[in-house]
């Protein structure tokens, strides 16, 4: 919950409005700023406006910018897809069990959870996929996303790009 703090002059008197809410974009926050302003009777002017985050500990301290919007599923798909492209440059191969863990992490986030039978007896590399896999069951595609950039990026640190 954030509470937006806002100043209005109003005719010959300074106004403090406080409203409070929850905030799910940027964009939300521009439309209840001018609906507060076209609900004012009187003619008024905005001085300035300002949001605190009211999710404990409470801050005390006033921030004149705007909150940053949450992350999208967009944008989360976007570092995820950036993320599959840069693993694939890394200066050395990284360890089988570590790409496991990416491929499991890639397929669960793609796919979700595994839909198809274990491999045969003699398809150990299959094998040792699918069991990675089947690991990951159960978790959303979204969070494989993030685990998976995740993953990238300490990869990319310990391996190089």
């Amino acid at each position: 919950m954030r509470e937006i703090s806002l100043l209005y002059k109003h005719q010959a008197s300074s106004v403090r409005c406080v409203h409070r809410h929850s905030i799910t974009a940027t964009k939300s926050l521009f439309h209840d700023v001018t609906k507060l302003r076209l609900q004012r009777a009187a003619p008024t002017r905005l001085l300035s406006a300002g949001t605190v985050n009211l999710t404990p500990p409470p801050s005390t301290e006033r921030s004149d910018s705007l909150p940053e919007p949450p992350p999208t599923m967009a944008d989360l798909q976007d570092k995820f897809l950036k993320a599959a492209e840069e693993v694939k440059v890394l200066k050395t191969k990284p360890t089988d069990q570590d790409m496991l863990v990416v491929y499991a992490l890639y397929k669960q986030a793609t796919v979700g959870d595994v839909n198809t039978s274990r491999p045969g007896m003699l398809d150990f590399t299959g094998k040792a996929k699918w069991d990675s896999w089947a690991g990951q069951k159960g978790k959303s595609k979204e969070d494989a996303m993030n685990e998976y950039v995740t993953l990238v990026e300490q990869l990319k640190e310990k391996y190089g790009i």
